[in-house]
């Protein structure tokens, strides 16, 4: 059993497709599939079963999943704990370009951990809208942007920026539904988005470039109960005047999303969002350690 083999594992059952693991891998299809039925050989079970609907874990292929995440977590840690040790002196300013919504989601765990390791490195943060972003990147204004993005839908309309920057896709966002413990809802161990539509959904308007709205109407008419507040969309949960949304990335949910002491629900969505969360640079960066390490970090840690 080699690290390899279980990362692949990993990778194939996140996508639940033998062809957007190979993507995101960057190795081939064959190679994912020779890995994996040479672990199923040695292990004699079988792992991943595939269905017209994707490629899903066993049990037992579940079971190795969640150990071999865990260690992954654990090595990665202590691959970043060497390198910090062996970079003692590393120095200096990093200046990262966020967009709001993604800078609340993931950047408190993420420079927590960074300056844990890197704790003289002083890294400048900058929230700017999409657009802005994409800008002082293409102006090299800073040294890494990172917004949100959509599947088929691109980023980079304008052709003066976009052959400028490199973009690089480096979180799934995994949906939940935000429900009060008194809702009907609060009994079901996933939601539908039909089912979600029948309530009032509050939403903070003014946190995410993404077009959450556009993709939710898909599966109906939605009431939307619009703020740019995010304490208010979340007291009106709280309140059972709504329900709302949560976003779970990889196996971390941020910690405002764990309040209300427990009158507020968490559970998953069935259908998938097409949401994920990219950092941007210029197409002319040249390496510095420092923006490896904070890269290495966020890949990592997210």
């Amino acid at each position: 059993m080699r690290i390899e083999q279980l990362e692949y594992l990993c990778e194939i059952a996140k996508r639940k497709s033998m062809n957007l693991a190979s993507s995101k891998l960057y190795v081939s299809q064959q190679t994912l599939s020779t890995a994996i039925k040479n672990l199923e050989k040695e292990l004699d079970c079988k792992l991943l079963e595939r269905t017209y609907h994707g490629v899903f874990p066993t049990e037992i292929g579940q079971e190795l999943i969640d150990i071999s995440q865990d260690m992954l977590i654990r090595l990665d840690q202590l691959k970043l704990k060497i390198a910090a040790q062996n970079n003692t002196q590393l120095s200096g300013a990093l200046s990262i370009a966020i967009e709001p919504g993604i800078n609340t989601l993931i950047m408190p765990k993420v420079i927590s951990h960074f300056h844990k390791y890197y704790p003289k490195i002083n890294t400048e943060i900058t929230v700017l809208s999409r657009a802005e972003v994409l800008q002082a990147i293409a102006e090299k204004k800073y040294d890494v942007g990172i917004i949100t993005t959509q599947d088929n839908t691109s980023v980079l309309e304008d052709e003066q920026i976009s052959e400028n920057l490199t973009m690089h896709e480096i979180i799934d966002f995994q949906w939940l539904a935000r429900v009060n413990k008194q809702s009907p809802l609060a009994t079901e161990t996933s939601i539908s988005l039909r089912t979600l539509l029948n309530y009032p959904i509050a939403l903070n308007s003014s946190t995410s470039g993404i077009n959450l709205i556009d993709e939710l109407k898909k599966y109906g008419n939605p009431y939307i109960m619009s703020t740019h507040n995010y304490g208010v969309a979340q007291q009106l949960v709280f309140d059972n005047l709504a329900v709302s949304l949560a976003v779970k990335v990889n196996n971390y949910l941020p910690t405002y999303f764990n309040g209300f002491d427990g009158e507020v629900l968490n559970i998953p969505i069935k259908e998938p969002l097409p949401f994920h969360a990219s950092y941007l640079m210029h197409k002319d960066y040249t390496s510095s350690e420092i923006v490896d390490r904070f890269i290495d970090s966020l890949v990592k840690i997210t």
